[in-house]
Formats: structure tokens, sequence, C-alpha cells
């Protein structure tokens, strides 16, 4: 059941948050739906063009990108479509309407209608790398990329076209989704129980494509419905505070298309269906705004980019004109996407505004961040720790990222390219064998040079943060996720200011092991005595480690390590690389405690810290500057002013 206390529609329609998805779903099944008279009508009127048109004109620099996307495809047969990755080959369409809408490219548009009829030639939408399955994600994404392009170019479709259109969507798509999707035989990703993001991207598209053609099929109301009962089960899904555990790309590029499903339903029932109103849509975009960094970049946890793609930002911006949202709205202008859809949500009327808190914890995503302010260079921090068994996920429990200065300092690798021949997605055994999804690709710890183990009874989880104002503290539990190796691993960060961050890490094993404390980091590495002097490119930092005591021996190791790899989507090979340095006593012990402080721009200099080791454990820690000190408590750390 949906929250019974929220808000009520302004207008009538059917929703009624007394009911839960089954009833809505029920009750789509009667609604009237009233297609547009002219095109494109599914995502905007077509009176909204010329608006758009004059917007890309005094913009030079997004007039001047989209022009290269339209030479770059122009260049390239229309007539040619990949039968490895159909939906990229129907995406390049897309981008082509979207030059024909912003631009008045005819062109552009004959060369995006070529491509979908090459696309409608192909035996099969499906992806090869997904096997033998009755109905994938690619397929959907495909009807709704044919939708897009018929809509969008309006009346350059003859009607001859228009049928053809219809002919093949029926028979690659329509047919078959309403096969997959009946009670006694669904695919997976259709069951009730199913949390991927696989459900609302094959939902929503599809449910796109099916309402370009609402008036022609007389079944279109029952496969609607049934696309809705898809999205709308995602978002019963999505916890109080508004994650998804994929993480930001993979969440918000999926969502967009249930998000674009939703605006089409909206406008085809006249506003009598309005999924916009679920309450998930009132909180996840804070998932998108705290997770994004002062500089604007991602903190990209599991198989996720370091910036934020062109869907999702149409996904924020759908959902930030909803809200009215001015933090939401800042994120996705600092990140736009080139096309008629981010255009025509992007509200002048809605001011962009920083992020309302300092800090968030999303535990369902096992990530907590804190930034020392609202300004572009603040200092930001995240410590991943959470399930390893979530759609995309890594070995990364208690791992941790910095930015400072508007630069990244400490990062997760960006994302590696999947390798479905090679085991990729084999959480078994093969997907380890790759660095970036590894515990190796992270800054956390090797233990007897090996990592996290992968299953549900292995997840990490996020202690409570805190936000004491000149100090702020986030702490993860990975006791769980060394089996046999480690008992404890509790990893308490704490941010002094926006200068100073301090990693604590209680450590506990099963008998005596070696333990490397990882740190991946951008730039080069060097040494000042104990000292580890980080240079990035226009930041640099002190990483200064306190404990434990090196004087039974210390090692400091700088590690590269090269993989090369065939991308099964694309079928070039790869190199990837992840890099970082290492530090580890030089003797096993069943106990270890890590105490680093990294000082922002800072050299190394003695007065950076003071440092009382105290006696039987109970150390200080005082950073320059700071008018209180740092102790701990119990396995974790407190202010003492």
């Amino acid at each position: 059941m949906w929250h019974p206390m929220a808000r009520a529609c302004r207008r009538p329609h059917l929703w009624n948050f007394l009911m839960d998805t089954p009833s809505i779903v029920a009750q789509i099944r009667t609604a009237k739906f009233f297609p547009g008279k002219s095109r494109p009508w599914l995502l905007f009127d077509a009176s909204a063009i010329a608006g758009l048109r004059q917007r890309v004109a005094g913009n030079p620099g997004l007039a001047q990108r989209l022009g290269a996307k339209r030479d770059r495809l122009i260049k390239t047969p229309a007539e040619e479509a990949n039968a490895l990755q159909a939906y990229v080959s129907a995406d390049e369409a897309v981008q082509m309407a979207n030059a024909y809408v912003l631009l008045g490219d005819v062109a552009a548009a004959r060369w995006a209608q070529r491509r979908i009829e090459a696309v409608m030639k192909l035996e099969t939408w499906c992806a090869p790398v997904h096997g033998k399955m009755r109905y994938d994600h690619c397929m959907g994404n495909i009807s709704a990329h044919v939708a897009v392009v018929h809509d969008y170019l309006g009346d350059l479709y003859s009607p001859a076209q228009t049928k053809a259109l219809i002919d093949g969507l029926r028979r690659q798509t329509f047919e078959k989704f309403l096969a997959v999707t009946t009670k006694d035989d669904p695919e997976w990703w259709f069951r009730d129980a199913t949390e991927s993001n696989w459900k609302v991207m094959t939902c929503g598209e599809s449910g796109l494509g099916f309402l370009s053609f609402v008036d022609v099929w007389p079944e279109v109301p029952e496969a609607v419905a049934r696309a809705a009962q898809g999205v709308l089960q995602t978002l019963d899904k999505v916890p109080a505070e508004g994650d998804w555990p994929e993480g930001i790309n993979y969440w918000f590029c999926t969502l967009m298309m249930g998000l674009r499903f939703a605006r089409a339903l909206r406008r085809a029932t006249n506003g009598a269906v309005n999924l916009f109103e679920h309450p998930a849509l009132r909180v996840t975009g804070d998932f998108a705004t705290m997770l994004t960094t002062p500089a604007g970049r991602i903190y990209n946890f599991n198989d996720n980019t370091p910036a934020l793609d062109e869907r999702s930002s149409e996904a924020v911006a759908m959902l930030a004109v909803e809200r009215k949202r001015g933090d939401w709205m800042g994120i996705t202008r600092a990140a736009p996407a080139d096309t008629a859809l981010w255009l025509a949500c992007d509200d002048p009327a809605i001011a962009s505004a920083p992020p309302t808190r300092r800090q968030a914890r999303f535990p369902r995503s096992g990530a907590a961040v804190m930034r020392s302010d609202g300004k572009p260079d603040a200092t930001f921090v995240g410590l991943k720790a959470g399930d390893p068994t979530a759609g995309h996920s890594h070995l990364d429990a208690n791992s941790f990222v910095i930015e400072a200065r508007g630069q990244p300092l400490v990062i997760d690798h960006p994302y590696w390219p999947q390798a479905h021949f090679l085991g990729f997605f084999d959480t078994g055994k093969f997907r380890w064998n790759f660095d970036g999804p590894g515990t190796v690709g992270h800054s956390t710890l090797m233990v007897d040079g090996r990592g996290q183990s992968h299953a549900k009874q292995y997840a990490a989880s996020l202690g409570p943060i805190h936000d004491g104002g000149s100090w702020q503290r986030v702490v993860g539990d990975a006791s769980k996720c060394y089996p046999g190796l480690l008992r404890k691993f509790i990893r308490t960060i704490v941010l002094v200011g926006r200068d100073h961050v301090v990693i604590r890490d209680v450590v506990e094993c099963e008998g005596e092991r070696h333990t490397e404390w990882l740190l991946h980091h951008v730039g080069e590495a060097s040494d000042r005595g104990v000292v580890t002097l980080l240079q990035a490119p226009s930041v640099k930092a002190s990483v200064t480690p306190f404990l434990p005591d090196r004087a039974m021996g210390w090692r400091t190791s700088d590690v590269t390590r090269t993989s090369v790899y065939v991308n099964s989507d694309t079928l070039v090979e790869q190199t990837l690389k992840v890099k970082y340095r290492s530090f580890a006593p030089f003797r096993q012990a069943e106990r270890f405690e890590f105490l680093f402080g990294i000082k922002i721009d800072g050299a190394g200099d003695p007065g950076e810290w003071t440092f009382d080791p105290g006696t039987e454990g109970k150390w200080s820690l005082k950073a320059a500057g700071a008018a209180g000190t740092l102790v701990p408590e119990g396995d974790g750390v407190t202010w003492r002013a």
C-alpha cells in the first residue's frame, strides 16, 4: 500500500493513494485514451517546437554539438543496422530525429527514417548476448525508439510508411510483450519479486512504443496496463530515502524510460493517469543530488560512470520540473542533455539551487556521503558499505572516494565495459577476475592477497552518520565480507572542516593475517618520509599513516594493473588500468588498527597534524587549525572539544 496521507492530486484522475498497484493497473485498463491530433504529441506538443528551436539558436554551443552529432551520423550508412546492438542502431535514428526537431534538418529526418526501416528488417531485436530470451530490454528500447522517431518526424511519415511501422512493431514486440507478461509464464523481469532496473526499463520503453499507436490496436490498453504495472512495481520497491542499489546512472538512465512512459501516459489520458504522483518520485531526485559531487561528478560505485549520463539528466529534469525542485534542476543543468525532451523540461522559472543538506545516508544502496559545504570546490567524501549481490555490484565494502578543490583525488574507477563471453556477470566466479568490480579495484582492504566474498550473507552495512558542525562522520561495517579471513572490519571516516580527512579501521582476523590498506588515487604518489604526497592535475594532498606502529616493519607499494579483453557488446578490444598505493605492516597479526590522516593541499609538514599515541590505544589526533581533538570511541572516532 502506498502512503494514504500523500497529497491529493489537483485534478480528478484515476489515481488514489488508498489503492495498491494492482487496483491502479486495473483502472488503467478501463481508461480512455486521447492520442494527439498532430505529431509530435507523446512527450510534448508540436506547438512547442518553435520555442525549442529558438532556444537552440540562442545557444551556439548547443547548436554546434547537435550539428556535430548529425554530421557524424549522416556520413554513415543509414541502411545498415547492427544486429549485435540493434537498439544502438535505432537510438542513432532517435538522435537524428532529435536533430530534425531542434534544427529543422530534413536530411537528418530522412536518414532516421531509413535507419528505422533497416532495423525493422532485422530478424529479431533481442541482443545476442542475452541468449534465448523471448523478450529483453533491447526489444523494449527499440519499441520506444520507433515511437519517438515516428512522433518527432510528424507529417514526414506517409500513411504507407506509418503502416509499415505499425506492422513491424506488432510483429517484433507488441505481440511478444503480451505473451511474456502473462501471469502463468512471465519473463523473469516481469515477475512480482524482481528488483532489477530491467523491469522499469523494459516496461517503460515497451509502453511508450505501444502508446504511439494506441488508436490502432484494440489490445493496447491491456499492454499499457501491464507496462504501467512493471513501472509501478519498481517504484514500489524504492526505499524511503529514494535510492536504488544499482547506482546513479543505472537507476536514472532506466528510470528515465519509466518516466518518459509516465509522461506520455498522462498526456494520452488527458491527465487522468499520473504516475508522477508516486511517492518514490517525490524523493528519488535526492539520490542524484547528494551523490553528485560539488564539481558535478557522480559517485560512481558499481558499474557506473563518473559523469551524469544524458538519459539520467533527462530523468532528473523530468523529476525536477514535476516537483519544482531547484536543487534537482541544478544537477541536471550542470550536465544537460542535448535533447528536445530535456529542453522541454528545463523550466527557467525554477532557479538552480545547491543541495539542502551536507550529508546523506542510503542504507539500501550502502552509500553514505558528506561534503564540507555548498561551494563548488567543497571537499566531498563517499563511503560504500552495502550488499554485494545487488545488480552490477562490486566487492567494494568500506571503500571510499574523495573530491577536493573541484578535482577527484581518491576514486572509484570508471565503468569497465561488459564482457559477457568472459563471465563478466558470472558473480559465482568469473566476474571477480576483472579488477574493476573486484576488491583490488577499490580503496579498502586486501587480506592475505584476497578480497571480499560475494553472497547475501557477506553484506556490509552503514552505521549512523553524524554532523557535528565543524566535523562530520560516516561509518561502515564490513565484518562479514571476508569469511575465514576477518571477524571485524569497522571503518570510520571523519571530515574535519574542509581540509582534513581521517580514516580509522579496526580489524580483527581469523588467525594471523597479512593486511594491505589500498588507496586508489589520481595523479602521482611520492614520499616525504613516512608521508605520501599525492599530486593530481590541480589538487594535492598529504597522506599520513599514524597506525599501526611501524617499528616492526612497514611496506608501501605502488601498483598498476593492466587488463586487456574484448568488449562483448562491440567486439572491440579494451585496455583498462587500475592504479593504487598500498600500505601494509611486514608481519601478520590477529588485530590491526589503521589510522590515516589526509590533508587537502598538504605537503607533509609536521604542523599538519598533532598525534599522541597515548597508552593502551588511547590515542588522540588534532588537525591543524581545528578547535577540537579526535579520539577513539569503541571501534569508532569521536570529537572532543
